[in-house]
């Protein structure tokens, strides 16, 4: 709606990094308090838990969960 508002039109929509909105979650919930984040939860999740979330992207949740949201609009 925003998008349009401002006078672009949208072309496309959805979320990304649905592997990433679990991880923010359990983070939030079984991190501690500072807001740091350690060296080796960051490589666990880039090389296993990232790429699985693309594949999950990719088989159609992106149309309805994600830690992101991409849009591509035009003028």
């Amino acid at each position: 709606q925003k998008l349009t508002s401002a006078g672009f039109g949208v072309e496309t929509c959805c979320y990304m990094d649905s592997a990433g909105y679990f991880a923010t979650l359990l983070y939030k919930h079984l991190g501690n308090n500072s807001g740091a984040v350690s060296t080796l939860p960051l490589i666990v999740f880039d090389r296993l838990c990232f790429p699985l979330g693309r594949l999950l992207d990719k088989a159609g949740f992106s149309r309805f969960l994600g830690k992101n949201v991409y849009a591509l609009a035009r003028r």
